[in-house]
């Protein structure tokens, strides 16, 4: 390597956007529905439901098929995932030896922060064990404002530098 290249220290992260439970997924979805009735009207909740919390402004063909066919509050994409904030904390770093971990949604995503609530349990794994490879741990939460379900293609420059920054910290935090 030249004189001025370094490794970085980071190995492995973590970035996520799943929601920990799909009952909770399907509620908050049901919950944004009624809302998008109350401001759109029966005939034109639908559309607007998915303006609101998945529009990215860029047409794709992914963004198509779920506009067109997927209900989050009727049809279920995967029954039965569901894990809670404790049993996170207890597994998180057993299973992935405190790899770095950053969460971020757009502000009007409908997996809301109710959704992504048991995954704050890597943040707790980390704050009850800050043995863990030498390290503290590193989590963090974050929220693109004005952005849907699609933040990295809504706001592709907040994006970036939002995860430019993390992972420069990850950085940081392990010297």
């Amino acid at each position: 390597l030249p004189s001025n290249l370094h490794l970085p220290k980071l190995q492995s992260i973590c970035l996520i956007g799943t929601p920990s439970s799909t009952g909770i997924l399907r509620s908050e979805s049901c919950k944004l529905l009624k809302e998008a009735t109350k401001v759109a009207g029966r005939a034109r909740a639908v559309e607007y439901f998915w303006h609101q919390h998945l529009n990215s402004g860029v047409s794709t063909l992914a963004e198509a098929y779920m506009t067109s066919s997927w209900q989050p509050w009727n049809h279920w994409v995967m029954r039965g995932w569901e894990m809670r904030r404790e049993e996170v904390a207890q597994q998180y770093l057993l299973a992935t030896r405190g790899v770095p971990f950053l969460s971020a949604r757009g502000e009007r995503d409908f997996v809301t922060n109710r959704c992504m609530e048991a995954w704050q349990g890597v943040g707790d794994a980390f704050a009850t064990n800050r043995h863990v490879n030498g390290s503290q741990g590193f989590f963090q939460e974050e929220q693109l404002m004005n952005c849907g379900h699609n933040a990295h293609l809504e706001d592709p420059e907040a994006c970036a530098s939002l995860i430019g920054d993390w992972l420069s910290s990850v950085e940081v935090s392990r010297d």
